[in-house]
């Protein structure tokens, strides 16, 4: 089932992809747009087409003169694109079209990643979450689905009459030394979506850690 969901994702996340650059994409060359149109344009053409005042417009494709497509037939044409891609891309058998084989996070040093150095960045995960889901995980359709923006951090606090628990997710580690076992000892937690406990309490605080000092 796990599996079947995981399928189902790549599938809907590659077709809506082909489907809204299927929609608007001859549009943004012939007009020369310097920007893409929101993706929420191409899904209420598809859901709601009445709530826009030329819906059926932009599904032909003004690059082909004397033809005026229909919405079926630029969809089916993106479908079939989308379908060649994944064949392409992760084989012909569907069973192994697996969201997380394409929709990959990795760890990445800010200054270093602007300059195109990837050295210093961790490695790579399979990554759950996409669109408009609580697990925000959008995948850059101009870089092969990877996933490159999310939540920086989940923050969680519940108070009662006796106490305050919090807890914390960040995608990455307790310290910047990529030779330490505690570099990226959290992401996974948070790729499960497993909160870490924030501990207030002084005497808890005082069972669970231990300082060392040591000269310099």
């Amino acid at each position: 089932e796990e599996r079947a969901n995981a399928v189902g994702c790549t599938a809907m996340h590659v077709a809506l992809n082909y489907i809204h650059k299927a929609h608007i994409g001859d549009e943004q060359s012939a007009w020369g747009l310097g920007r893409e149109p929101s993706l929420a344009v191409t899904i209420r053409a598809l859901a709601r087409p009445s709530e826009l005042e030329r819906a059926e417009g932009y599904w032909d494709d003004v690059r082909t003169e004397d033809v005026v497509e229909s919405r079926s037939e630029i969809v089916a044409r993106a479908l079939h694109e989308a379908g060649a891609f994944l064949s392409q891309r992760l084989g012909s058998d569907s069973n192994g079209w697996a969201w997380g084989r394409i929709h990959t996070i990795t760890t990445a040093t800010d200054l270093f990643s602007m300059l195109a150095i990837e050295t210093y960045d961790g490695r790579t995960f399979a990554n759950q979450g996409g669109l408009y889901t609580v697990d925000v995980a959008a995948p850059d359709y101009e870089r092969n689905y990877i996933n490159r923006h999310g939540a920086s951090t989940r923050f969680q606090c519940e108070l009662s009459d006796e106490r305050v628990d919090c807890t914390y997710q960040i995608p990455g580690g307790q310290v910047d030394d990529d030779e330490s076992p505690h570099f990226e000892d959290l992401m996974e937690r948070y790729l499960r979506g497993e909160p870490a406990p924030i501990v207030l309490d002084h005497d808890e605080l005082k069972e669970a850690s231990t300082l060392v000092l040591s000269k310099p």
